[in-house]
C-alpha cells in the first residue's frame, strides 16, 4: 500500500468549522445537587414543618430506618406519626424516585445528539483512498430547546407530583 503526496490527512476548514461547532454545542446540563427534591423539601419544611428523605443507598434505608425506630421509642403523638410515616412510606420512596427518572430524562433531553465520526479506507488498484466523515443528526438539533423545554416542563410538574404526595400522606396520617 503506498500513499502518494497528494493523499496526506489534511484539516480542511469545513471540518475544523463542523468539529468546533459541535464542541461549541455540548450543553452544560447537569444534576441538581438535592435530586430535584427543593420543590418538595420546601413544601414539607414550610407547610408541615417536617423533613423529607429520600431513600437511595443501603446507608440512607439504614439511617431512615434507625430515626424511625428512634422515634417509635417515644410517645407517638401526631407530629411524630407525619415524622415515621415520611420516613417509612414506600409509595413516597416510589415518588421521589419518579422525580429522579424525570430529571435524568430532562439532563438527557437538554443535551446536544452525539456526532458520528466514521473513517474508512479503500484500496485496489495500487491506490488507498481514505474517507472521512462527521454525521449529526440536524433534526435532533433543531429540537434540541423544544424537546428540553417539554423534558424540563414535566421535571417541575414530577416536582409538584411528588410534593403533592408528600403533603397529602401527612394530612392523612393526622386525620
Amino acid at each position: 500500500i503506498v500513499l502518494y503526496p497528494s493523499d496526506r490527512l489534511r484539516l480542511k476548514p469545513a471540518y475544523v468549522a463542523a468539529l468546533l461547532s459541535t464542541l461549541a454545542l455540548t450543553g452544560c446540563a447537569s444534576f441538581s445537587p438535592d435530586g430535584g427534591r427543593n420543590v418538595v423539601a420546601t413544601a414539607a419544611s414550610e407547610t408541615i414543618n417536617k423533613d423529607v428523605v429520600s431513600i437511595r443507598t443501603v446507608d440512607d434505608a439504614e439511617r431512615a430506618r434507625s430515626a424511625v425506630q428512634a422515634l417509635l421509642r417515644r410517645s407517638l403523638t401526631v407530629d411524630t406519626a407525619v415524622q415515621i410515616a415520611l420516613l417509612n412510606n414506600r409509595g413516597l420512596q416510589a415518588a421521589y424516585n419518579e422525580l429522579a427518572l424525570a430529571e435524568a430524562e430532562f439532563v438527557e433531553e437538554s443535551l446536544p445528539p452525539n456526532p458520528t465520526f466514521a473513517i474508512s479506507r479503500l484500496t485496489g488498484n495500487g491506490a488507498l483512498e481514505i474517507e472521512r466523515q462527521v454525521v449529526g443528526d440536524i433534526l435532533a438539533l433543531a429540537t434540541l430547546p423544544f424537546r428540553s423545554e417539554i423534558a424540563r416542563q414535566r421535571f417541575h410538574k414530577a416536582q409538584l407530583r411528588a410534593a403533592e404526595e408528600t403533603l397529602r400522606l401527612a394530612a392523612e396520617v393526622r386525620r
